[in-house]
């Protein structure tokens, strides 16, 4: 009885050693799997399967969309097909990539993001870097019909025209520079040729001799913006209602807000209104 109770314990100590080895081997081989380019590949799946929360578990996203914003967008962009086109190690932990990007409605473009260690976890990162990045390309603008149908199904769309001829107006204060921000008011190209015209009032920062902010017209988007235009504008001013042009890459453009890039550094505070 005792060589056979003793036989027993010696077969269950052996299979509980043998559950933690194959338990320890297979975490140990799943977190040699994710890797930044594994983690940016399970991102851009759940983005073309347009699963909001599986994007959401993957990427830390400064624009802070929310799921309302995600579910929007997905009914005007919707990925067909990607490619990883560049990639670079920045350090260790962050790794810069260029995604090549198809989608339906005839829209291709170049997409930078970059993928981050946070604590342990690896992380797409959607920063003022990567939206503001030269890697950053339009290079087919889509169906201006798509966009147009997509549009129309949205609901509290703003108008195209705006009284007194103005798409948009912007009035903001305490903006951080170095630091990328957006209009509140949606608006859309009206058609007329292919630029919008400025009209700045003011334009201050906490740091005179460096004042300047980066004017883009764009097109939010679940892995980064659609850019249509940008304008540099440098100096500080208030009062003089400066009109300056941003020329855009088509006549058309649904869905826009007035995308903002302050230099760093700085506290800026601006006035204007978007015409055509």
């Amino acid at each position: 009885m005792k060589r056979f109770l003793g036989g027993l314990a010696f077969m269950l100590v052996f299979a509980l050693a043998i559950t933690t080895v194959s338990t320890s081997v297979s975490a140990t081989s799943a977190n040699k799997e994710l890797t930044p380019e594994s983690v940016l590949e399970s991102y851009l799946q759940a983005v073309k399967e347009q699963d909001v929360e599986k994007i959401m578990s993957y990427v830390i996203d400064e624009r802070d969309l929310t799921v309302a914003e995600y579910k929007e967008m997905m009914n005007y962009e919707k990925l067909n097909n990607y490619e990883i086109v560049k990639s670079k190690a920045l350090s260790d932990d962050t790794y810069y990539y260029v995604v090549n990007s198809s989608y339906e409605g005839g829209l291709v473009k170049d997409v930078p993001l970059e993928v981050k260690k946070v604590g342990t976890e690896w992380k797409v990162n959607i920063n003022t870097e990567t939206l503001n990045s030269d890697d950053n390309k339009t290079l087919q603008q889509g169906s201006d019909q798509y966009y147009e149908n997509a549009f129309s199904k949205l609901q509290n769309q703003d108008q195209v025209m705006k009284p007194k001829d103005v798409l948009m107006w912007w009035d903001f204060e305490k903006r951080q520079g170095g630091k990328t921000f957006y209009s509140n008011t949606k608006f859309s190209v009206p058609g007329k040729h292919k630029y919008v015209i400025l009209g700045i009032d003011s334009q201050l920062s906490t740091q005179p001799n460096n004042t300047g902010i980066k004017y883009a017209v764009v097109r939010k988007g679940i892995m980064g913006d659609t850019v249509w235009g940008t304008k540099y504008v440098k100096g500080h001013f208030t009062g003089e209602n400066k009109r300056i042009k941003l020329n855009g890459n088509s006549m058309t453009f649904k869905g826009a807000n007035l995308r903002f890039l302050p230099n760093y550094p700085g506290i800026y505070s601006g006035l204007g209104g978007l015409d055509w």
